[in-house]
């Protein structure tokens, strides 16, 4: 088959956690959300990123949980949580360009973390292979790289 009647759609990189997060210590707060309560705010959020970086971030609204950060009074970031039908739980996360590099992306991954391990399932971080931030903010966390999936699209 020719490979060159493809291309990459997806490029990920599965990501699980060796051993206890390291915990971040910091001032963002995080309130649990849930979509039939909170979709305005939520929505609302979202609406600050382009379609590039909802896409990279793989955020939808089709998720299960929903962690919103605050930091000075303000929602800075938010993660949604999705379960399958594994015993894993995935994340999609977005920070506030301006907020990014303060700790929030830690904080909200920590707290996730402890809430997943409540529910008894395993976190996943999954980031597309050029996310090179993304993937340095969970490994960072104590996150080990676990496989590459990479789905091709036929031109």
């Amino acid at each position: 088959m020719n490979s060159q009647a493809f291309e990459v759609y997806i490029d990920d990189i599965d990501y699980y956690l060796s051993g206890h997060i390291c915990d971040a210590k910091s001032k963002v707060e995080i309130d649990q959300l849930t979509l039939e309560a909170h979709r305005e705010r939520i929505e609302q959020f979202i609406t600050r990123f382009d379609e590039e970086e909802l896409f990279k971030a793989d955020f939808s609204l089709d998720s299960d949980y929903f962690y919103m950060a605050y930091l000075e009074g303000q929602p800075v970031g938010i993660i949604a949580s999705y379960c399958g039908v594994e015993p894993f739980e995935s994340l999609s996360i977005l920070v506030t360009p301006s907020y990014r590099q303060r700790g929030v992306g830690k904080a909200l991954i920590s707290r996730w973390v402890k809430e997943v391990e409540k529910r008894g399932r395993v976190a996943r971080y999954r980031a597309n292979r050029e996310n090179i931030a993304s993937r340095r903010l969970c490994e960072s966390l104590g996150f080990v790289a676990h496989s590459h999936i990479q789905i091709l699209a036929k031109l």
